[in-house]
């Protein structure tokens, strides 16, 4: 029997898994802290970008 089919599935499973994790928790720690600068960008970089778009 061969096995290498479930030792694939089993490791990929194992890495998304350990990546939602990490990327869980580090939400978790960011609500707790202080809040942080605004992640909006700002007017005239957005007016910028919108101008080069339309190009």
């Amino acid at each position: 029997m061969n096995f290498g089919f479930l030792k694939t599935l089993y490791g990929a499973f194992l890495r998304t898994r350990r990546v939602t994790h990490h990327f869980r928790r580090l939400a978790m720690f960011e609500s707790l802290g202080e809040p942080g600068p605004s992640r909006a960008m700002p007017e005239h970089l957005t007016r910028d970008l919108q101008r080069a778009g339309q190009r």
